[in-house]
């Protein structure tokens, strides 16, 4: 019965998750994009792709 009573709130509160979730992979994809924007202005390149190299 209790969980009856906060299923209201748990649905309320998997929408927010979401939504920040969502918030957040655009900011990622936002950093990703500036980030090869200046990797192809300066023409660096990161110790990750060195390495896979």
């Amino acid at each position: 019965m209790r969980n009856l009573e906060q299923e209201p709130i748990l649905i309320h509160e998997k929408q927010k998750l979401a939504q920040l979730h969502d918030e957040l992979r655009q900011a990622k994809e936002k950093h990703d994009s500036i980030r090869g924007e200046y990797d192809n202005q300066t023409g660096d390149t990161s110790p990750a792709m060195i390495y896979a190299l």
